[in-house]
Parts: structure tokens; C-alpha cells; sequence
């Protein structure tokens, strides 16, 4: 029987970071909560203490990537956090592409009519976090079919690269894994 593992997501923005939990027996996962970004540094105490209720195994990070592949402005803010996150924590960082995954939590928002009346005021607070729910689920499907890490992101693939590996706690792994 398959040890049950719990992962935290997020889906790294500048002003917001959106937060999903999940666990790999079911491959589900759940819309947590938004961080907030101020002057490019995320609330630490809000992650901390996610961190600290919820034990994770391991950490998701949503890699935004241009949809060929090529990396944006945003991609070395995602990978320094993702760094920031592995320094903090001593956790494995794993990375996962996050293409369509905004537009895909906003289509199912919409779908479900969140951005009706006062909620449409709200977008961003809860668009970032059912984002960071599709990331990880795609992530943990991926990962129970082909035991590698995989990609997530409304169907888009990537070729793989160390990025798609997870980053351990320990030192040797940075510097593989910095990137462009």
C-alpha cells in the first residue's frame, strides 16, 4: 500500500500567491488561501505558518513559462522563491509548469458564477488558489502515472529539464536547477 503524502502548491505571483494543498493517494488536491506580495518579498509569516498546519512532504511550484517553452519575466521571481521556499523549509521543491493554469481556474470560476456581483471584485484573491489547485493536481496525476515529476497546466507539455526535478534540502542541488 501506497504511503499517503501532502503537498502545498503555489502558484507564484507579484502581488499574490496563490495556495493549494493536496495529497498524493487520491492525486486531489484543495484551494488553500492567497499570500500576499508587498515590494517582491511574500508574507512569511502566512506561508510559515501553512507550512506548520499542514506538515507537507514536499512543495509545488508553478513555473510560468512562455507557451514555447521559453522562459518569461516572471519565471526567475518563480524560481527564486521556489529557492527561498527550499532555504526556509529544508523541504524537496518540485517545479511544475504552470501554462493555462490562470485562464483554467478563471474559465471554472466563471463556469461556477464567482465573478458575479461582489465577487467579480475578488477575482484575484481566489483565482490564485484554485490556480494553485489545478498546478498540483495535474502535478500529482502526472506523477502517479509515470513516477517522475511532472508538468502541470491545462494540457500544455514542456520538454523535461532539471527543472521539472525536485530540489532537495541540501546545497548541491541550486546551483543545477538556477536556470535562466
Amino acid at each position: 500500500m501506497q504511503a499517503s503524502e501532502t503537498f502545498l502548491a503555489f502558484d507564484y505571483g507579484e502581488r499574490r500567491i496563490g495556495v493549494a494543498v493536496g495529497q498524493s493517494v487520491t492525486g486531489t488536491a484543495s484551494p488553500l488561501s492567497t499570500v500576499r506580495v508587498r515590494g517582491g518579498e511574500p508574507d512569511w509569516v502566512s506561508i510559515d505558518g501553512l507550512v506548520a498546519a499542514w506538515r507537507p512532504d514536499g512543495l509545488v511550484v508553478g513555473e510560468p513559462l512562455h507557451m514555447d517553452g521559453r522562459p518569461q519575466p516572471m519565471t526567475r521571481r518563480a524560481r527564486r522563491f521556489r529557492h527561498a521556499l527550499r532555504s526556509r523549509f529544508g523541504l524537496p521543491v518540485h517545479t511544475a509548469d504552470e501554462r493555462l493554469t490562470t485562464v483554467e481556474a478563471r474559465a471554472e470560476l466563471a463556469e461556477r458564477g464567482a465573478f458575479r456581483g461582489s465577487g467579480a471584485r475578488r477575482r484575484h484573491e481566489i483565482d490564485h488558489p484554485v490556480a494553485a489547485r489545478i498546478i498540483l493536481e495535474s502535478w500529482l496525476g502526472e506523477r502517479r502515472t509515470d513516477g517522475s515529476a511532472p508538468k502541470a497546466g491545462g494540457g500544455a507539455s514542456a520538454a523535461p529539464s532539471a527543472l521539472s526535478r525536485p530540489l532537495g534540502p541540501g546545497p548541491a542541488h541550486a546551483s543545477a536547477a538556477e536556470g535562466g
